[in-house]
This record gives C-alpha cells, sequence and structure tokens, in this order.
C-alpha cells in the first residue's frame, strides 16, 4: 500500500499487514515528520457482514372478544332492555308520576298524557241503616296521600243514574297533613238513594 507524509506529502510503499489495527507511528525520510498511520478503511463484503434480525414496525394489538361473545346477539339484548325500559316508562307513566312527581315535567314535555293521582283518598266506606227505617247512614275516612298540608272540601253524593244531585256534607276536618286521617258522617232520607247506586267525590275535584 502507498502512505504519503502529511507534512511534505511524499509517498511510500509500505505493506500493509505491517499496520496493526490500532495502527503505529511511522518517520517521514524525506522531512523527518512523524505521524500515527492507520490501515486505510476498506467496505466490508455483504457476506463478511454480521447476521442481524429484521424487526417488524410495531402494530397495535386489538383486544380480543371474550369467547363465545356474539356481538348481534349483544345489541339484540341490548335494544330489547331499552325497549322494556321505555315500555315501562309509558305503560306506568301514572304510578311513577304518583311515586316522583318531578317527573311529569318529562312526560309534559314528551306530550304524553297523564293522570294525577288524587291528592285525597276515601277508605273503609260503609253503608248502613239509620235509626229510623227511612234513613241511611253513609260513613267513612279520608286520607291524604302527598307530603303537603291539603285542604278537605265539601262531600258530595251524585246519583249513578244522574237523574237529581246528591246532598252535600262536610269531614270532620277541613284540612289534613301528610299523610293524616279524618273521618266523615251523613245520614240521607232513603228518598235521596238512587237505585243505581251513588257515587261519593268532592265537590271541586273529579276523581272520574
Amino acid at each position: 500500500m502507498i502512505i504519503k507524509c502529511p507534512e511534505c506529502s511524499t509517498g511510500f510503499a509500505i505493506k500493509e499487514e505491517l499496520l496493526p489495527p490500532e495502527g503505529r507511528k511511522v518517520k517521514c525520510s524525506k522531512c523527518a515528520h512523524v505521524w500515527l498511520q492507520r490501515r486505510p478503511w476498506v467496505k466490508p463484503e455483504l457476506d463478511d457482514m454480521p447476521d442481524f434480525k429484521v424487526r417488524h414496525p410495531l402494530r397495535p394489538v386489538l383486544s380480543k372478544q371474550p369467547k363465545g361473545s356474539n356481538p348481534v346477539l349483544n345489541w339484540v339484548l341490548f335494544m330489547c332492555v331499552v325497549g322494556a325500559t321505555l315500555g315501562s316508562m309509558y305503560g306506568f307513566r301514572d304510578l311513577i308520576v304518583a311515586t316522583f312527581p318531578q317527573t311529569h315535567v318529562l312526560y309534559d314535555a314528551l306530550s304524553l298524557p297523564v293522570k294525577h293521582p288524587m291528592p285525597l283518598k276515601f277508605t273503609d266506606i260503609e253503608v248502613k241503616k239509620g235509626i229510623h227505617p227511612d234513613e241511611v247512614v253513609i260513613s267513612g275516612t279520608i286520607v291524604n296521600l302527598t307530603n303537603k298540608t291539603q285542604p278537605v272540601p265539601p262531600l258530595l253524593l251524585l246519583p249513578k243514574s244522574g237523574k237529581k244531585t246528591g246532598p252535600i256534607f262536610y269531614a270532620a276536618k277541613d284540612k289534613l297533613n301528610p299523610g293524616e286521617k279524618c273521618t266523615f258522617r251523613t245520614t240521607l232520607v232513603s228518598e235521596f238513594i238512587d237505585r243505581a247506586g251513588m257515587s261519593l267525590r268532592f265537590t271541586v275535584q273529579d276523581d272520574d
């Protein structure tokens, strides 16, 4: 191989095997310059290159569905649950509004008719004969079903035949606290009793 002095550019012939891999110091015979001479770099042949493994680019790992899971079946079940929930909200809307009064806003927004529950309810109604043969005694209890104090309107007995107007009478109290009860009692002459029966209601409320 030919090496050149970096100082005076004088060329010299030298055997490559005399140069170790780390190089060695040589001296120019012309200018006496000393330098470290290394072997020239030789591009390695492809066969001389070490083996290496080819790495593939990273790919996202998709989560596998549980064994036996069916997407179509899951979707059908989901729609069935939603349908059953909506059906219950529609079919039991009167009961839902009675239990949760604030939900009436939702049904009003959806234009769904809701029968608002009566705040007062009749219970334990009894019809007995009076002291005189032509008298009938009607008695019972009124319950406040709400969480607010409710006035107790006058009571009205109406013939179911609709032929005449029945008498008006009053309960033992004119208002009831939440959950409170009161009794009512009235004596009627049998001529006011309709053979088709009588309907008891409040004068300012309609319980159909």
